[in-house]
């Protein structure tokens, strides 16, 4: 009994300890900070701290990509809790609000269609709920509460109970009940049934539940990927990081990465696994890394009368799977190689070598020219904003400097496979493929009057120098240092500003500052035309600190970390920062569209 208890104790201890490294994490806001969380299933919560978000489309919460909960406001004998007035605390895993007489929480759990607002008061009061929005339709009135249809989603239900068993008070729209039920609990399930299921097993196990997700989120930032800084900002950053990019691994149509919330609440091919290093590698979770790659692989088109035959979708959702990017599937190549370099594990190879393949001959059958490019549509790279869905903004067809990189990798790659599988004719074919790309590249996209790479060679093989930074990952194309060099001082020196690295030279006749400027002009003129890229931090620090340039790409990461802790959503990047002028400075200022933790996280 003694060995027990202080097995017992022990644990205590160290689930404590767990909790205080998300404690210690904690951002206080009196000012309107967005923030959001996920099931790491298929479900998440986006909203604002104190007043509506700047995506108030997106406000609620959303279930498989279909929102079933505007927003709700609490009460106290009657009386709102006004949140303009509020002190919010802001957690990696939990939303705490602090009135004047309660404190309110909110959070979800890990693999549960479940959201949870408890209030906390030290007095025998009345709490009361208003339901805002989009849950219009009331089924019915039972024991355990009040069973909504959402109108924004076809199939499911919602049922509004207690936390604690309870009676409910109606007062016109507000539903209250005595203090003592702790609070309020919104349960999805498809039917009456499953959703009484949930209920029972949540009023058994929550706190067991919350308790878990405390420990799991814990233990990646203290013990997987223990770090420490003397520096408070960036181990702060890092750990917020971390964090809000898991957050963004889901199960949601098989294992995955959300884009980015609120706005990518789905996967797309790119930036999956763009942030696959970072989120899944880096982070020490092999298995989770593995199921995606064996999950994401599933989708590859495999319509042999289909031009997008051997590709990966450009994005998929549950209701949707297009393939019209081209970079997705030379990425994947890349994420599996990189898989079997951090773990050793080369049995996935063997699993996926029929997707490796494919994915070549995909490209063969369709998209090669005569010297051996990867050719492409002229929206089909990162860079693919269009007007009304038809002209490209930033054309970039059909042979994109970072598209024949990406290429190049994905050949060399699929080589190393092939003599791993023991398929020699394949490993000889696809390594001179791969040098042949590299040989023909150092003609056709290097031109003597200018000192950085050509960003694309047209359709009708004329070389576009526009000034972008996609040159960054054709370098390993390049074997001449002071060429390489003097890239990489361009790209720094025109196009990469403290905060981040711009889509187009700002003297180009194309570039757009402002990313929302709706009197002028549409925002997705300016989107890969000016606006700055998160994203693209990584490469350039990384080629900074190649060449000894340390205390500059310092400068750019430190910001970053400010931005994450003090600007816009919470412990997040934005995916955009835009230009603007005021009084001759030139500066940035946060547009919050979509916070892309998963891309930022892969630098």
């Amino acid at each position: 009994m003694k060995k027990f208890i202080i097995v017992l104790l022990s644990f205590i201890f160290i689930n404590d300890s767990l909790t205080q490294d998300l404690k210690s994490l904690a951002i206080t806001t009196k000012t309107n900070r967005e923030f959001s969380y996920t099931d790491k299933k298929f479900g998440y919560f986006y909203g604002a701290t104190h007043t509506k978000t700047k995506r108030e489309y997106f406000t609620g919460w959303n279930i498989n990509m279909k929102r079933v909960l505007y927003d709700y406001a609490l009460f106290i004998n009657k009386k709102v809790l006004n949140r303009k007035n509020c002190t919010a605390k802001v957690f990696p895993h939990k939303l705490e609000r602090y009135y004047k007489n309660c404190v309110e929480e909110l959070f979800l759990f890990d693999d549960k269609p479940i959201l949870c607002i408890k209030i906390n008061t030290k007095e025998r009061k009345e709490i009361g709920i208003k339901i805002l929005g989009n849950l219009d339709t009331l089924i019915e009135v039972n024991s355990n509460g009040f069973l909504f249809k959402p109108k924004e989603s076809e199939e499911g239900l919602i049922l509004l109970s207690t936390i604690n068993e309870g009676k409910f008070f109606t007062n016109y729209d507000i539903i209250n009940t005595n203090s003592s039920s702790k609070g309020f609990v919104f349960i999805f399930g498809k039917d009456k049934s499953e959703i009484n299921f949930l209920l029972n097993d949540f009023r058994k196990n929550h706190v067991r539940w919350l308790s878990e997700r405390e420990s799991r989120m814990s233990k990646l930032i203290s013990e997987t990927n223990y770090f420490k800084c003397d520096n408070e900002i960036i181990e702060k950053g890092v750990k917020w990081l971390i964090l809000t990019t898991d957050q963004l691994i889901m199960n949601q149509l098989g294992w995955g990465i959300y884009a980015g919330l609120p706005w990518f609440n789905d996967y797309w091919g790119r930036d999956l696994f763009i942030a696959f290093p970072g989120a899944c590698l880096v982070t020490g979770q092999f298995e989770v890394a593995k199921k995606i790659l064996l999950s994401f692989s599933k989708f590859q088109n495999n319509d042999i009368n289909s031009k997008y035959y051997g590709r990966l979708p450009n994005r998929a959702r549950p209701d949707e799977i297009i393939y019209n990017s081209v970079d997705g599937t030379p990425r994947l190549l890349i994420a599996i190689y990189e898989y079997v370099k951090y773990t050793g594990d080369t049995t996935i190879v063997k699993e996926l070598y029929p997707v490796i393949k494919k994915a070549i001959e995909g490209v063969e059958k369709y998209w090669i020219d005569e010297k051996g490019y990867l050719t492409h549509d002229d929206a089909d790279t990162w860079m693919d904003a269009k007007e009304k869905g038809i002209r490209p903004y930033s054309p970039r067809g059909n042979r994109a400097n970072d598209i024949q990189a990406l290429w190049f990798n994905q050949l060399k790659i699929s080589a190393f496979f092939a003599h791993l599988m023991n398929d020699y004719n394949n490993f000889s074919k696809w390594d001179s493929m791969a040098n042949n790309v590299k040989k023909h590249f150092l003609i056709d996209f290097i031109d003597d009057k200018y000192n950085y790479i050509a960003d694309r060679i047209t359709l009708d093989n004329n070389k576009d120098f526009k000034l972008r930074p996609n040159q960054l990952f054709a370098l390993d194309l390049i074997d001449d240092e002071h060429k390489r060099l003097d890239i990489i001082k361009i790209v720094w020196s025109k196009i990469t500003y403290p905060w981040g690295v711009a889509s187009l030279y700002q003297l180009d006749e194309e570039f757009h500052p402002y990313h929302e400027y709706w009197h002028y002009y549409h925002k997705d003129e300016a989107y890969h035309n000016g606006t700055v890229w998160l994203w693209l931090n990584g490469i350039a620090m990384q080629k900074m600190i190649e060449y000894s340039q340390k205390e500059k790409a310092f400068t750019l990461f430190l910001n970053m970390m400010k931005q994450a802790l003090f600007m816009d959503a919470v412990g997040s990047l934005p995916e955009n920062l835009m230009h603007y002028h005021e009084k001759e400075k030139v500066g940035l200022i946060v547009v919050v569209l979509f916070f892309k933790h998963g891309q930022t996280q892969s630098i």
